[in-house]
């Protein structure tokens, strides 16, 4: 998550590690820059990520991300019955920003920018369903 940045910066963030870690993809006389995966960037330092890549205190947390998500396939991730507690197991991550991440990991489609809601989905864990929002946490 990225919270309180602006979209400026955001967009200056995704476009420094897409262009230090994304792969070049050539297609029908276009070059795109393709996502790393989270084995490709769990090897990036922290110290990279903030400097290089101008993460900030960001820079300290996705190292942890990339491990997760690296080391939980996403059929084992789809498999789990609560992915609330699931996502709390990476570290620094609380209560707040597990369930926000359950929930975006939960969608079918993506959301529906002619309606200005979100398509309807069926969540992958039971909790994410039913799950309120829980208070902000230290860890988050």
């Amino acid at each position: 998550m990225v919270p309180s940045v602006s979209t400026a910066s955001a967009t200056q963030m995704t476009r420094n590690l897409l262009t230090h870690h994304g792969q070049l993809v050539h297609f029908d006389g276009i070059t795109l820059r393709a996502w790393f995966t989270p084995a490709e960037l769990a090897h990036v330092s922290a110290e990279t990520l903030k400097e290089q890549d101008r993460l900030g205190y960001r820079a300290t947390a996705l190292p942890h991300f990339a491990d997760f998500f690296r080391d939980h396939p996403a059929e084992e991730l789809q498999a789990a019955d609560d992915l609330v507690q699931t996502f709390q197991q990476i570290k620094g991550v609380g209560p707040y920003t597990a369930a926000i991440t359950a929930s975006h990991a939960s969608r079918t489609s993506p959301p529906s920018v002619w309606t200005g809601g979100t398509a309807r989905s069926s969540p992958v864990g039971s909790s994410t369903s039913t799950t309120p929002h829980p208070k902000r946490s230290p860890a988050d």
